[in-house]
Parts: structure tokens; C-alpha cells; sequence
């Protein structure tokens, strides 16, 4: 029985949906009026080097149709990743981890032997051993989170229609981020004009709603997928998805509260500084394996010493902290049909510190194979959609075929094909790391009560996992 707490959230977030529809609309209505006049339109084709009635026919249609042509693609490529990590996840994951300490350490002290024996440049080396020792400790239990990874590929390839409910959030963010682009147009506009400080205000609440839509969509995709993991490892035969729609429409009270709540994790974790490989390196790569810079590093980490606030540092961290101990709380709602948020976050926290290197080498074997995955995507994504943007001057029989001209469009159709191509792929892999949770809850939960894991599970892993979490 849904509480009338568990009631006002799911209807909160309907309301919040009706609302950002309709300022998406208004917004982009204004829009529409005030940017595409025909004489914005005019300008904007004589840059391209084309009139305002060819846009269409010259732009527009073969932009979309090569866009289809990507999504068909990225499609396929995403299947075909799933089930080549359910054929050798757990070699892949186990090779890189392993092979990492050594280059470290290899580069550490050809780095030394180079800059004529600059001990800073033993860092690397004292990081590549460190990882080393992790390593050889804590070997089952990162095989455990590999094979686990493994094994969750091969259901979701076994099973492909738990992709769908992530397709079906991934077109719902994608709306949702469209009108929320719309829509802050037309908050910041009318609020200006009443007060400057008003139109801020306005523009962060808006934000707001945007990220709970978009973190409802997402939720409910998950539990989705959550429960027909779920059925997979507890019944025999294969999973029925009207089963997992079934209790995901029985719990959409705490997924919409959890959503609520995630919200607000969203939002502190976006007001981050962005840590790519450029931050963390400061933009030389050799400087990984200096002790002084890497020293450095994890003071300024230690004491939130960053270019943004310390607000902001210590917000964010808290936010991603509180997010990885609740890591099961979606989980645990869903096959426990737990509706207290409390009790689950508790449970969750508990199963996160009990299972704690087994969960962190998910998170590493799932870096591993995001990071195989993010290459794959530049080389057929970005590096084809710049050679098409280049060519497409051309191909469109544009007057504008000017080497500036051609660099612009080729930057444009690297970021659409990175945007349809890479997201697809992106969004058809979440259910992978969704059944992983499943599968590593119950069986720690299923030991932890004196019960054998799953007998879908190969007879290796389960007695791994036995000697693991005993």
C-alpha cells in the first residue's frame, strides 16, 4: 500500500513534467520569434553559402538523415560492445588493471633515467607499486567484480529488452534538456524584465526541475532493469518484463522520492570543477609520475584547495560520497520493495562498506571498460563525423566551400555524431552496471544469510564469492 508520502512525490514529479513542457514551449515560441526572423534566416544562409529556401533541401534533411544513418549505427555498435564484454569482460578488465602498475612503474624510471636521475620522477614508480600491492591483496575480490561484470553483460545481451526502458529515458532527457534550454529562455526573460536578482533566482529553480525530471527518468529506467535482474537471479526460467513493470509501477511512489533526493546530489556534484586528464596533469602528462606534483595534488585534494570555493569542493564531494554509499538504495527499494528511504540508505551504506573493494573493483572495471568504449567512440564518432563535416560543404553544393568554413562544419558533425553516436552507446550499456548491483546485493545478502548464490551463476563464481564474503 503506497503511503500518501510515497503519493506526493510521484505526483510532484507529474506536475513538475507538465511544467517544464510548457515553458519549454513558451521559451522556444520567443525564441522562434525573436532569433529566426526572416532576416536571421537570411543572414545565417548567405554565411553557409546558400539562399533561405534551400535550408531545407540543402541542410536540414541530409543533416537529419545522416543522424539517422548514426543512431542505426551507434545501435548496432552498442549491442555488439554488450556482447563482446560478455565474452571477455573479465580477461579485458583483469589484463588492463594488472598491466597498469607496470607502466607506471616502467615510466616512472625511464622518465628518471631521461631527465639524468630526477628522483621527483620516482613518483610514478612508488604509485605503480602501490597499485601493485592492491592488487595482489585484494585479487579475488577484483575477480569477483569482474566476472560479475562479465556475467551482467551476457544477461542484458541474453535479454535485450532491458535496454529499452534506457532508450526510453534517454529520449525523455533528451526532451527534457531540450525544453530546459527552452524553457530558461523564457524564465530569465520575463523574470529580467520584473528584476535582474529575480531572473537568477528563477533560472536556478528552473534548473532544478530540469535535473528532477531528468533524474525521475533515469530512476525509473534503472528500477526497471533492477527488477528483471531481480527475476533472473531469484526464479528459474528466464525474466517476463511485464513482471519488472509490474513492480516498478508498485514502487513509482519511492522511485520518484529517490529521484527527489538525487536531485539534490545532481546539483551539488555539478557545481564540481570538471577533474579531466588535463586537471589532474595540468596539462603535461609526465607529470603523473612526479612526487613532488603528485604530492602536491592530494594536499590540495586533502585540504579542498581548488580554483573554486571551498563550498563548492566540499559540497561536491560530499554529494558524490553520499551518492557511492547509497549505490544500492535503488536496489534495495526494488527487490526488497523497501518504501522508508531511510531503511534503504542505511542498508545500502551497510552493503557498500561490507562489500567495499568488491564494489570499488565494479567502479574500476567499469572505468575500464567506459574508458575502451569512450576510444572506440572518438575513432568512429568523432574522427568520421569531422571528415564528414569537412566534406559536407561540398556534398551539399554550398557556395561557401572556404577552409574556415569547412573546419566549422566539420567541428559541428563531430560533436552530432559524438552526441547521437557515443550517448546511444552510452545510454545501451546502463543496463550492465544496473544488473551488476543486483547480482553483487543478492549474493552477499543470499551468503550473509547462509544461503548459496544463484545456481544461474556458474559453480566457479559462486564458490568465489562464498570465500570472498564469508
Amino acid at each position: 500500500m503506497a503511503s500518501s508520502g510515497d503519493k506526493f512525490y510521484y505526483w510532484m514529479y507529474r506536475v513538475v513534467w507538465v511544467i517544464v513542457i510548457v515553458l519549454g514551449i513558451i521559451g522556444a515560441l520567443m525564441f522562434l520569434k525573436q532569433a529566426f526572423a526572416f532576416t536571421a534566416v537570411s543572414r545565417f544562409a548567405s554565411v553557409i553559402g546558400t539562399n533561405p529556401s534551400m535550408l531545407i533541401d540543402q541542410i536540414v534533411k541530409p543533416v537529419l538523415l545522416t543522424l539517422l544513418i548514426v543512431l542505426g549505427i551507434a545501435f548496432v555498435v552498442g549491442f555488439l560492445e554488450i556482447v563482446l564484454v560478455a565474452l571477455v569482460g573479465e580477461e579485458v578488465i583483469l589484463l588492463v588493471a594488472w598491466i597498469t602498475p607496470f607502466l607506471f612503474i616502467g615510466g616512472s624510471f625511464f622518465l628518471y633515467w631521461q631527465s639524468n636521475w630526477d628522483s621527483n620522477y620516482l613518483g610514478g614508480a612508488i604509485l605503480g607499486a602501490l597499485l601493485l600491492i592492491f592488487l595482489i591483496i585484494f585479487r579475488k575480490k577484483l575477480r569477483v567484480s569482474a566476472r560479475l561484470i562479465e556475467k551482467s553483460a551476457e544477461i542484458v545481451a541474453g535479454n535485450p529488452t532491458m535496454i529499452v526502458p534506457q532508450l526510453g529515458a534517454g529520449v525523455f532527457v533528451l526532451l527534457a534538456n531540450l525544453l530546459g534550454v527552452s524553457g530558461a529562455f523564457a524564465v530569465s526573460t520575463v523574470a529580467f524584465n520584473i528584476h535582474p536578482y529575480l531572473s537568477l533566482i528563477a533560472g536556478v529553480i528552473y534548473y532544478w526541475l530540469v535535473l528532477f525530471i531528468i533524474a525521475g527518468s533515469r530512476a525509473f529506467a534503472d528500477a526497471h532493469n533492477i527488477a528483471y535482474a531481480d527475476e533472473w537471479y531469484t526464479k528459474p526460467g528466464d525474466p517476463v518484463y511485464s513482471h519488472a513493470s509490474k513492480t516498478v509501477k508498485e514502487l513509482k511512489g519511492p522511485i520518484a522520492k529517490y529521484a527527489f533526493l538525487m536531485t539534490f546530489v545532481a546539483w551539488f556534484k555539478s557545481r564540481r570543477k570538471s577533474y579531466s586528464t588535463s586537471n589532474i596533469t595540468g596539462g603535461n602528462i609526465t607529470n603523473l609520475f612526479r612526487l613532488d606534483y603528485l604530492s602536491k595534488k592530494l594536499f590540495r585534494f586533502l585540504s579542498f584547495r581548488s580554483s573554486t570555493s571551498v563550498a563548492n569542493s566540499v559540497g561536491s564531494t560530499v554529494a558524490s560520497a553520499i551518492e557511492y554509499i547509497g549505490k544500492y538504495t535503488l536496489v534495495i527499494i526494488v527487490t526488497k520493495k523497501v518504501r522508508s528511504m531511510t531503511q534503504a540508505y542505511k542498508e545500502s551504506a551497510k552493503t557498500v562498506f561490507k562489500t567495499f573493494i568488491t564494489t570499488v573493483g565494479g567502479t574500476i572495471g567499469f572505468a575500464i571498460i567506459d574508458n575502451l568504449r569512450k576510444g572506440i567512440a572518438f575513432i568512429l564518432f568523432i574522427v568520421s563525423g569531422a571528415y564528414y563535416g569537412y566534406k559536407f560543404p561540398e556534398l551539399a553544393e554550398l557556395a561557401n566551400t572556404s577552409i574556415v568554413s569547412r573546419i566549422i562544419w566539420a567541428l559541428v558533425m563531430a560533436l552530432l555524431f559524438y552526441a547521437v553516436g557515443f550517448q546511444t552507446i552510452d545510454i545501451m550499456f546502463n543496463p550492465v552496471s544496473n544488473t551488476f548491483n543486483v547480482l553483487l546485493y543478492r549474493s552477499f545478502t543470499d551468503i550473509k544469510s547462509g544461503k548459496k548464490p544463484s545456481s544461474k551463476l556458474d559453480k566457479k563464481t559462486r564458490e568465489l564469492m562464498v570465500e570472498v564474503f564469508k
